[in-house]
């Protein structure tokens, strides 16, 4: 009896050894699980601060593109209108210079009549 009594205590004093052995093991496990879990937050977080950042400079870039492009609308807006504005004026200085030129021609007409030139006019 005093051998199974010895060999029982033997058996608890491994088990205890054990779960000791155990208790440390999950206790480890415990904290490299948190590790994992804080670094895995950590980068999360980086990532959504990266992809935050990313989406920000493309908006920027968007509005940027956006604004070049109603500016060179504008621009082309503003030539457009230069341009006929151009038109305009050289049409009002043809109309000046072909009244002109009527003028010129009836007094022409009117002083080579007068000298007694026959003139047929086209």
């Amino acid at each position: 009896m005093k051998r199974d009594l010895a060999g029982k205590e033997t058996e608890i004093k491994q088990l205890q050894k054990t779960i000791k052995n155990l208790q440390s093991f999950i206790s480890a496990t415990e904290e490299e699980k948190s590790k994992l879990i804080a670094s895995l937050r950590a980068a999360s977080e980086t990532r959504r601060h990266e992809i935050a950042e990313l989406q920000e400079r493309e908006q920027t870039l968007l509005d940027d593109k956006d604004n070049q492009l109603i500016s060179l609308e504008m621009l082309r807006k503003e030539q457009e209108k230069r341009h006929e504005m151009a038109l305009r004026d050289k049409d009002r200085q043809i109309e000046k210079l072909s009244t002109k030129l009527g003028c010129i021609e009836s007094q022409l007409i009117t002083e080579l009549s007068e000298k007694g030139y026959k003139i047929w006019r086209t």
